[in-house]
This record gives structure tokens, C-alpha cells and sequence, in this order.
């Protein structure tokens, strides 16, 4: 079967790949009172866990542990992600004639990421019918 992107095995970001990178992320503001509990990670250990996971197709629960992130943690955050739309407004990125050349090369891991979104999205569920005699 022929890639048209070509294959990249899974290496660690350098800095200058996050700084390319980061900006298409959702910043959060660490003083804001969002629900919930607080992500125990980076956002840069998050993603770079996120993406070992896709580009290995390894599942969410055998994520080593030098990643520094609970397993289930980064699959939630990387569901929410897909929720907000970054997997699939990355690779559109990619498109744009001003993209940088370090993004360009990073083509195929986002593929992946976006891939894997698409992959796990659930369809809506259809509307309960109303119970007989109502």
C-alpha cells in the first residue's frame, strides 16, 4: 500500500519541534477555576505522550511510565483535544503555504494524532424512543 506521507518513527520532541507545535494548542490559564482536577503533567509531556501512543499504536493503558503521565489522564486529555477540534485543525495547518518546514516534517505524526481522533469519535447516539402510552 503506497503513504503518501512519508513514515516517521517515533522520537522525542527537540525544543525547537514544541515551539513549532505548541501554539496550535488550546493555552490554559493556570490561575483560571476550571472543573475538575488539574492536569499533573506538562502540556509538553502530555502531547509527547499522546504522541508515542498514536505513532506506536500502542493503547492508552501500556503508555510507559517515563512519560511522566497517568495513562488514562493523557487518553482523557487527548479525547478532549479531539472534542476542541486540534487533531484535525493540525493537519490543516499543514497545508497553509506559510507553514514552517520543521512542521512540515512533523506531517505523518500528525496524520497519526488525527487519525487516531477520527478513529476513536463515537457517533452521537439517536434519541431514546418515548416510553409506549405517553
Amino acid at each position: 500500500m503506497r503513504h503518501f506521507t512519508p513514515r516517521r518513527p517515533y522520537t522525542p520532541l527537540t525544543d525547537e519541534e514544541w515551539a513549532v507545535l505548541a501554539p496550535h494548542f488550546p493555552h490554559t490559564d493556570p490561575d483560571a477555576t476550571a472543573p475538575g482536577r488539574p492536569l499533573t503533567e506538562s502540556r509538553r509531556e502530555g502531547f509527547e505522550a499522546m504522541l508515542f501512543a498514536c505513532v506506536t499504536d500502542t493503547p492508552w493503558t501500556r503508555l510507559p511510565r517515563h512519560h511522566g503521565a497517568q495513562p488514562l489522564s493523557v487518553a482523557r486529555h487527548f479525547r478532549r483535544l479531539a472534542h476542541e477540534g486540534v487533531w484535525s485543525r493540525l493537519p490543516e495547518a499543514l497545508i497553509d503555504p506559510r507553514c514552517p518546514r520543521l512542521l512540515k516534517a512533523m506531517e505523518y505524526w500528525a496524520c497519526r494524532l488525527a487519525r487516531r481522533a477520527r478513529a476513536r469519535r463515537l457517533p452521537p447516539r439517536p434519541a431514546a424512543p418515548p416510553p409506549p402510552g405517553k
